[in-house]
């Protein structure tokens, strides 16, 4: 069976409401255009910190995935490892959350 939530990311990424990277999240963050950020388990400390800070400050919804940041880039068809997404629509944001509700 396949992840639902790892679909629905690739979904959103096929819809263009999908943004990639540590720098790329948090610029979107800070322009108020991101909905929800998911962070990879595997990312180090100061990235963490960097941007759960950034959504806490700017009132963006985050989530810790359990996911590694290869499976969140193989999710998306990503060639580089990401550690963070930020999903631009709201809903897509509810296909992911609910996705993610159901693990």
């Amino acid at each position: 069976m396949q992840d639902k939530f790892l679909l629905s990311l690739g979904l959103a990424k096929r819809a263009g409401q999908a943004v990639f990277g540590t720098e790329q999240v948090r610029d979107c963050a800070k322009s108020g255009k991101a909905k929800l950020i998911i962070v990879a388990s595997d990312v180090s400390e100061n990235t963490k910190k960097e941007i759960l800070d950034t959504a806490t400050y700017y009132k963006t919804e985050c989530i810790i995935s359990h996911y590694t940041m290869k499976e969140l880039s193989d999710a998306v068809g990503l060639m580089r490892n990401i550690s963070s997404i930020a999903l631009l629509e709201g809903n897509i944001t509810i296909l992911v959350k609910s996705a993610n509700t159901k693990m």
